[in-house]
């Protein structure tokens, strides 16, 4: 008699994405002998390779909690790691690839053993490089050694993917060979190393880089990358230095060298981001970093941005933000212009970032755009108003006119009354 438990499981595991293979790994996991099961077919080892790659192949990408195949076999554990490798062993090169990444995302040491295995006995240099990538998200040290060497003696390709796999790895130990790295003489394999220097965090790089941006000789494919770690790594002693890659030919690095500058927080920035402000190719991004900034000094250059017709709709979206992230009233008259703006999607940011800075003085435009043709632009409107007023009338225009004209006496007469904008001695406009 078939027990209870196999009865459970077949019909479970059957019906999964894994089929045959994760219902052969769970029997083992089980302790169960195909002698038990009586009528119950057990899948063969060429069954259960074949279910193994046609299961992962269905899937649109190998990527946890996107690939049903690969969750369960990674919830296998180590049960899953020897069926894959001889899967692996035995297929063509698609499912080899594939099942180099299962492996990688099976985080465990025999995983990592596996894979090195494998690489021993792997020449096609495609297939290397995906072991080598999933010898790093396995994220067991003693992957290091085999990572270092291949950065260290490998081909170019094999370089670039060790290098990328040390930062995935995070082990502190591969900062030495990493910033070594850094002298190579191919630039992508010297982005890799920069990229990596990053994800580890290696504060003990950032003089290099910065030495490595002030080399006139640094490809701007290098630069941009190394101002991006910069930022990451938080060296605001390269401020000075980013700032000479604002005027950088290539389009790329200045956007890079806005963006680090938002994030790096030093006020002095500004002025020549007022510049990349100007320039088409990288007015969203210096927006953005003004915003970040929060300097009223930004505000003027900002305003002449967002109502600039020249600019693309998204870099002028940008400078409105920015201007509501700074939170000046100094902003609100460029704002409340903005608010006869043929797009609505212009006329809702301007709304967005007057309700932030909290400016009455944009309640008369704000009250006007009630009775817009747009919902969304309605509906901010009221929620601006709410914001500013701290009550809150809806959509009716008629009271939120009388709690501005209301509101305006009071500071007319300098007194401190609370407003009632439904006392019946004020006029409605």
């Amino acid at each position: 008699m078939i027990p209870r438990k196999w009865i459970k499981l077949d019909f479970l595991l059957r019906v999964s994405a894994c089929g045959f293979l994760c219902w052969w790994f769970a029997a083992v996991a089980l302790g169960q002998s195909p002698n038990d099961m009586d009528s119950v077919h057990v899948p063969d080892s060429s069954e259960v390779i074949s279910a193994a790659v046609m299961g992962l192949k269905e899937c649109a990408e190998i990527k946890p909690n996107v690939c049903v195949a690969l969750d369960e076999l990674v919830s296998l554990g180590d049960v899953a790691v020897s069926p894959l490798a001889e899967a692996y062993r035995g297929t063509d090169t698609g499912g080899k690839a594939i099942i180099a990444q299962v492996l990688g995302f099976i985080r465990l040491p025999k995983s990592a053993e596996a894979i090195v295995e494998l690489l021993g006995d792997e020449t096609v240099p495609d297939l290397r490089n995906g072991l080598l990538s999933a010898l790093g998200k396995t994220g067991q040290i003693s992957a290091f050694p085999v990572l270092r060497d291949a950065l260290n003696s490998g081909e170019v390709g094999e370089k670039i993917v060790a290098a990328t796999a040390l930062g995935v790895l995070g082990s502190p130990q591969a900062v030495p060979t990493l910033t070594a790295a850094l002298e190579h003489f191919h630039p992508k394999v010297k982005q890799a190393a920069v990229s990596a220097l990053g994800r580890l965090n290696a504060q003990e790089a950032a003089v290099t880089l910065m030495n490595m941006l002030g080399d006139p000789r640094t490809t701007w494919t290098v630069r941009k990358d190394i101002v991006r770690t910069l930022a990451r790594l938080n060296v605001a002693d390269a401020v000075p230095v980013i700032l000479l890659d604002l005027g950088h030919a290539e389009a790329e690095v200045r956007r890079e060298a806005c963006a680090a500058l938002g994030e790096l927080s030093r006020q002095y920035a500004v002025f020549g981001l007022f510049d990349a402000l100007k320039n088409a190719e990288t007015a969203d991004v210096a927006a953005l970093a003004l915003g970040k900034l929060r300097d009223e000094r930004s505000v003027a250059p900002l305003s002449h941005a967002a109502l600039n017709p020249d600019f693309s709709d998204f870099a002028r979206s940008k400078a409105i933000w920015a201007m509501g992230h700074i939170g000046s009233s100094a902003a609100t008259e460029a704002l409340v212009r903005l608010f006869a703006s043929s797009n609505d999607g212009l006329v809702s940011a301007a709304v967005d970032a007057v309700g932030r800075i909290g400016d009455e003085a944009a309640a008369d435009g704000l009250i006007r755009l009630l009775e817009h043709k747009n919902a969304d632009v309605r509906d901010m409107a009221v929620w601006a108003l709410s914001t500013i007023a701290r009550q809150d009338f809806g959509r009716d225009p008629a009271k939120w006119r009388q709690w501005a004209l209301y509101g305006r006496e009071i500071r007319d007469n300098g007194h401190i009354t609370p407003i009632n904008p439904s006392k019946p001695d004020v006029p409605v406009e």
